[in-house]
């Protein structure tokens, strides 16, 4: 499934798979600096994964997400693991 979190005042795009079989766990999958999702595609088909729930997530200024406004301050360090740690609360 594909859908956008409000976060920050940006629209973070992420995908969720959710197991139909015994869950083992969540597992969130995030890009490298200059990625975005698609990275995981193999991953996401992998059978060895079919017993966790798979977020993966595009990072502000990636993939599908928005773009910042305050590109200063937005992509520091600390900000983006900010978005990160709402982006895991509202998808609990």
């Amino acid at each position: 499934m594909e859908n956008y979190l409000l976060l920050e005042g940006y629209k973070i795009y992420y995908e969720r798979k959710e197991t139909q079989s015994q869950n083992k766990g969540t597992i969130l999958m995030l890009h490298q600096s200059s990625g975005s999702s698609q990275v995981w595609s193999k991953q996401w088909q992998s059978p060895l994964l079919q017993d966790y729930d798979l977020i993966s997530m595009d990072l502000l200024g990636h993939g599908q997400s928005a773009v910042s406004s305050e590109p200063t301050s937005d992509y520091l360090l600390k900000k983006m693991a900010g978005i990160i740690y709402k982006a895991t609360q509202a998808l609990n």
